[in-house]
């Protein structure tokens, strides 16, 4: 077997050595004297998952004492430091993204980075990363993130992403010509302003936009709708029902990972949410330009920031 010094190459330039692949069988040597066999692609992802969620793990490093290829003819070491430095990369670059110490992640091709999504090649890209179409950047704010339901009865859970604009879109909107919030988000001039705004993306992003259901705040009701784009709730960007309806807000109540740090949510002006407010008949949410909700008169004109759905 021929043996290579990890010491002698870079990391960067290990994965041009070898000829190990995905496909490949390799034979894990467990701290409990146990083995198993699998291929070295399902290895890494296994891995990856015990960084992100080690209380589910079936599998993490900690239980790994040795790895070899079952026909011996390849040498998995040196694959193997430069794909966990791979995974560390992009983790340590999603983490300062969450925690507030980039402003945004890297730059990937839109293509490139559908293919890690639905490959389930999580660890390749980060929340925080970010594509670019027709001048717009847009990031991921978050992944896996809606149930099977959020895609229509009877349809599997896709591999996805959600994805939002850095900064806002180049057109302002109202929610309605009159300060009136009657019938909430469905009612309003919302809904068709963002299929103006859907229809200003580039074929290659359409292509993977996915409709999916939401459960929208309509004064005090709500009801299921199935958009192609949407401005978010309340509680995603926020994290709290603030000034919405107590119980309305969009069926999957809890906060965007990338929004949960307030960089990502402040801007240099207010922008729009999903939700009428509960404590007027006349405005609708939004996010103040220091990152706190507010409400908003629906007769004003403001900027957006929507989410689409990339499957």
């Amino acid at each position: 077997m021929a043996v290579l010094s990890v010491e002698t190459k870079k990391i960067p330039e290990l994965a041009a050595t070898l000829d190990l692949v995905d496909n490949d069988m390799i034979i894990v040597e467990l701290a409990n004297g146990g083995t198993r066999k699998m291929t070295y692609g399902d290895f890494i992802t296994t891995i990856k998952a015990s960084l992100e969620y080690p209380e589910e793990a079936v599998l993490s490093m900690a239980d790994v004492v040795d790895v070899q290829t079952d026909d011996g003819t390849k040498v998995p070491a040196a694959k193997l430091v430069y794909d966990m430095h791979q995974i560390d990369v992009v983790m340590r670059r999603e983490m300062d993204c969450l925690n507030g110490i980039r402003e945004k992640g890297n730059l990937i091709d839109v293509d490139t980075l559908m293919g890690y999504v639905r490959a389930g090649e999580h660890h390749k890209y980060a929340i925080g990363d970010y594509f670019e179409d027709n001048g717009v950047q847009w990031a991921v704010v978050a992944r896996n993130w809606y149930p099977a339901w959020a895609f229509g009865d009877g349809v599997a859970r896709p591999e996805h992403i959600v994805c939002m604009p850095v900064d806002f879109l180049a057109t302002s909107y109202q929610f309605n010509t009159t300060n009136d919030n009657t019938g909430g988000y469905a009612a309003s001039l919302m809904p068709a302003n963002m299929e103006t705004e859907y229809g200003k993306l580039g074929s290659s992003v359409k292509a993977y936009c996915r409709q999916t259901r939401i459960y929208e705040n309509n004064k005090g009701a709500w009801a299921a709708a199935m958009r192609s784009m949407r401005l978010p709730t309340i509680v995603e960007v926020t994290g709290n029902q603030s000034w919405a309806n107590e119980g309305y807000s969009g069926g999957v109540c809890s906060q965007l990972p990338l929004c949960q740090n307030s960089l990502f949510r402040i801007r240099s002006t207010w922008y729009w949410c999903l939700d009428p407010s509960s404590a007027s008949t006349t405005s609708f949410c939004s996010v103040y330009f220091n990152g706190p909700s507010n409400h908003i008169t629906a007769s004003t004109s403001g900027r957006v920031r929507p989410l689409i759905v990339l499957a």
